[in-house]
């Protein structure tokens, strides 16, 4: 009997894991550059979806400098693929943004199979040292500008699939041009 109450508890454990966590990645992220591997890892691992100006004073935030770290990666669609697969939901979802400027075929491919995964399972999030937000099944935690909010993640991949987020991705690789208008 203490075997089988043994046995449940340790699959309650198990299933109660956010599946995120369970997977593993063919990518070997010793490949990228220290500041990519570093930019990756913080990306993989991201609570909260920020791309672009964020706070009052519309800073960029350190996600989209990651992003645009490893971009600019020699093997940029490899770890971004990676980030997708990979990835924290939120995690996720840097990945797909860096998809959809870098490779049209892989973002489609990626952005499919996010479309089909089940449904997040509701979670709570550590945003910060001391503090952590609930979130509702099926939702990501995001900032715009000044506001944190949730927000279902099918809305969030459809912002993504209209371009919304390629603004603020795009200056990753893009040298100063040295020809004159």
């Amino acid at each position: 009997m203490k075997r089988v109450l043994l046995a449940l508890a340790i699959v309650g454990l198990v299933s109660s894991t956010p599946a995120y966590a369970n997977q593993k990645t063919d990518f070997d992220a010793t490949r990228l550059t220290e500041a990519g591997r570093k930019a990756y890892e913080k990306l993989l691992n991201s609570t909260v979806f920020r791309v672009g100006g964020v706070g009052y004073s519309g800073s960029m935030s350190l996600e989209t400098d990651l992003l645009r770290t490893v971009l600019r990666e020699e093997n940029a669609t490899e770890a971004l693929r990676s980030l997708v697969e990979n990835g924290s939901p939120e995690g996720s979802l840097y990945g797909l943004v860096g998809l959809h400027v870098k490779s049209s075929e892989l973002f489609e491919k990626e952005l499919k199979h996010l479309r089909s995964k089940p449904v997040l399972p509701a979670r709570e999030v550590s945003f910060s040292v001391n503090e952590t937000i609930s979130l509702a099944s099926g939702e990501v935690f995001i900032q715009e500008g000044c506001l944190w909010m949730q927000m279902s993640l099918q809305q969030v991949l459809a912002r993504i699939d209209e371009g919304q987020y390629d603004q603020f991705a795009r200056w990753f690789s893009s040298p100063p041009s040295n020809t004159k208008p």
